[in-house]
C-alpha cells in the first residue's frame, strides 16, 4: 500500500506524521528504508512495516519546498542540519545557524499566512505539535534537529 505524496516542510514533519499513523492491528510502524527522487516533485519514500504483524507501507512525501537545488542558504542550511550524523557537527552547524539567521515575528506570520493560503492544514498542524513541544524547559531549541529523536 503506497500513502502519498504528503507534501511537507522539514524532514522532521515526515517522522511527525509517520509516528500518527498506525496499522490496523493497531501495532506502529517502524522504518525500514529511506530514498530520495529526483523526479518532480522531488520525493522522499520511506519504506514502513509494521513492528506487531509485519504489514509494509510505503510512504512518499513531496519534499519539493525545501529539498536542495532550488532553495536558498537558509533552507540548504536546514537540510545539512538534517542530514548531518554527527551530533557534535550538528550542534555547532545549528549554533552557527541560529546566529546567523533569527526569523522576524513578520516573517513566522508571513510563512504562517501563507500555509494557511495554500490551506496547508498538515503544515500547521505540525507546527501547532513544534510549538507544544518547545513550551517545554526541558525542549531542544535547534529548530532543524527535529522533536522526534
Amino acid at each position: 500500500m503506497v500513502i502519498g505524496p504528503v507534501r511537507v516542510h522539514c524532514i522532521s514533519q515526515e517522522y511527525w506524521y509517520l509516528r500518527r499513523i498506525k496499522c490496523d492491528c493497531g501495532g506502529e510502524f517502524a522504518m525500514r528504508l529511506q530514498s530520495v527522487t529526483t523526479a518532480t516533485p522531488a520525493l522522499d519514500v520511506i519504506d514502513v512495516a509494521c513492528q506487531r504483524c509485519g504489514k509494509e507501507l510505503r510512504c512518499e512525501f513531496d519534499i519539493s519546498s525545501f529539498y536542495p537545488g532550488d532553495l536558498g542558504n537558509d533552507e540548504r542550511m536546514a537540510w545539512l542540519l538534517d542530514q548531518a550524523d554527527d551530533e557534535k557537527l550538528r550542534d555547532k552547524l545549528c549554533e552557527l545557524w541560529s546566529q546567523a539567521r533569527t526569523p522576524t515575528m513578520e516573517q513566522v506570520l508571513a510563512y504562517l499566512r501563507k500555509l494557511s493560503e495554500e490551506r496547508d492544514g498538515l503544515a500547521l498542524e505540525y507546527l501547532e505539535a513544534a510549538i507544544t513541544h518547545f513550551a517545554k524547559p526541558s525542549a531542544q531549541r535547534c529548530p532543524t534537529n527535529g522533536f522526534f529523536e
